[in-house]
């Protein structure tokens, strides 16, 4: 009997590719963040530089290069779990791993549960195999984002002839620029639904700018009462908000640019332009 549950992506396919085409696949600018295919782990291991074991009964450890649950009659149930990995410098991390079954001999009891953590957070579970195994299964989950990962494969076997093994898990991402037209994302932190910035001035159109906002080039306020609106918090003797129009560069005649504020109504508007409070002109 065969039952399978992936709560990611189809059992047999990542990313719409097979597994064989994965391995072709996984090129700049997405590139391996993390990986273990046990090849170079001893039979009979059960720890590596950054992964380690944990079982009730049994046999868990590596054979043949990849990680091998063999069970007993009473049941076992054994946990593979990853240090904190540093995915810091990546965004949109995948990762999968394959799940095969020696003897098909099992029973709905009997799974192998695929889990992340990101940052510390609670385990999410991403994927899980029931049952048998006739052949090789991918469990996959992609679109994640931290500074920190943990992945962690609970398996679970019923009877003494029964085992399950685990292989190829791999962790890809796409590497963070910190310029150059890359991506920012990680200059950016979440509130609610807003997200903001407070670690210095925020340029466009120039690469250097000495205030908070800094712009260069024509902008656009447009909608239904669009509106700008300049407020002053700061008690003193200017209590309310200011626009300087400052005109820097001399024209052919040795003349100074004119600076113009323009106020535009449309012909088919009723109430006329007006300006509240003073209106100064001054030299700075």
């Amino acid at each position: 009997m065969k039952y399978i549950k992936l709560m990611a992506l189809s059992a047999l396919t990542l990313f719409g590719y097979t597994r064989s085409a994965l391995a072709n696949s996984v090129n700049p600018p997405f590139q391996t963040v993390w990986s273990e295919d046990f090849n170079s782990a001893a039979n009979g291991a059960n720890s590596g530089a950054d992964w380690g074991l944990v079982i009730n009964q049994g046999s868990f450890q590596v054979n043949n290069s990849r990680l091998e649950l063999v069970g007993v009659n009473a049941g076992s149930l054994a946990t593979f779990t990853t240090n904190a990995l540093d995915i810091s410098a990546f965004e949109n991390l995948a990762i999968s791993l394959v799940v095969d079954d020696n003897d098909n001999n099992k029973e709905t009891s009997d799974y192998v549960r695929a889990f992340y953590s990101l940052d510390g957070a609670a385990r999410v579970q991403f994927g899980e195999v029931i049952d048998d195994v006739p052949s090789p299964e991918t469990l996959s989950v992609s679109n994640l984002n931290g500074a920190s990962l943990v992945i962690e494969i609970e398996i679970k076997v019923s009877y003494g002839n029964e085992s399950y093994n685990v292989d190829d898990i791999l962790v890809t991402g796409d590497p963070l620029s910190s310029g150059g037209g890359g991506s920012t994302s990680s200059l950016w932190s979440e509130s609610g639904s807003d997200i903001y910035y407070d670690g210095g001035n925020v340029g466009i159109g120039l690469s250097d700018p000495s205030n908070p906002l800094q712009i260069v080039g024509n902008e656009l306020i447009q909608g239904d009462n669009a509106s700008l609106f300049i407020e002053s918090n700061v008690l003193g003797d200017y209590q309310g908000g200011r626009i300087y129009l400052s005109s820097q560069h001399i024209n052919s005649a040795n003349q100074f640019h004119t600076a113009m504020l323009i106020m535009h109504r449309e012909p088919r508007a009723t109430e006329s332009s007006r300006f509240s409070g003073e209106t100064e002109i001054m030299s700075m």
